[in-house]
C-alpha cells in the first residue's frame, strides 16, 4: 500500500510543528516567569478596576445623601431661629423700639462728612421774594379779641408793617 501525497505532506506539517513546540518549550525560564507575573497583574488590574467602580458609585451615593443633610440642616435652622428669638416687630405687636438690632436714637445712619452742620460757607440760600404786584392777596384777620374773646370782624384794623 501506497502513501498518498496528502499523507506525506501532513506527517511533514506535524514534524515540523512538533519542532517548533519543542523550541518553544525550552524558552528559558525568566520569559516563563515574566508572562505568569503578567498573567497575575492583568488579573489584579481587573480587580482594582472593579473596585474602583464601586468606590466612586459609593462616593456619589455620599455625595447625594451630603447635600440632602445640607438642605435639611438649612431648614431646622430656620425653624429654630424662629423659637431663639421669638419677638420682634415682625412677627408681633412689640413696638420696633425694642428691637435687639436697632440703632439707637443718638446715632444717626448717615456716614460722617467732617462738615459743620448747617449752611456751607460760600452757598447762596435762596428764599421767596416779595413782588410788588402779586396774583393774589389773602387777608389774615382775627375773627375775635385773644384777651377778652370780644368780636372785633365789625372793627376796622389798621395796618403796622409789611414783612
Amino acid at each position: 500500500m501506497s502513501k498518498s501525497p496528502a499523507y506525506e505532506e501532513l506527517v511533514i506539517v506535524v514534524n515540523q510543528l512538533q519542532q517548533r513546540v519543542s523550541e518553544l518549550e525550552g524558552l528559558p525560564p525568566v520569559l516563563q516567569q515574566l508572562k505568569e507575573k503578567n498573567d497575575l497583574l492583568e488579573k489584579q488590574s481587573d480587580l482594582l478596576e472593579k473596585r474602583n467602580d464601586q468606590l466612586e458609585k459609593k462616593a456619589e451615593l455620599l455625595e447625594e445623601k451630603a447635600e440632602l443633610l445640607q438642605r435639611e440642616n438649612d431648614i431646622l435652622k430656620d425653624k429654630l431661629a424662629k423659637y431663639e428669638n421669638p419677638k420682634n416687630s415682625n412677627n408681633s405687636s412689640v413696638p420696633p423700639s425694642k428691637d435687639e438690632n436697632r440703632p439707637f436714637k443718638s446715632k444717626s445712619l448717615r456716614k460722617k462728612t467732617g462738615r459743620k452742620p448747617g449752611g456751607q460757607k460760600g452757598h447762596e440760600g435762596t428764599t421767596l421774594k416779595m413782588v410788588s404786584d402779586p396774583n393774589e392777596i389773602i387777608d389774615h384777620a382775627p375773627e375775635y379779641c385773644e384777651c377778652c374773646g370780644k368780636d372785633i370782624v365789625s372793627i376796622p384794623g389798621e395796618f403796622v408793617e409789611r414783612k
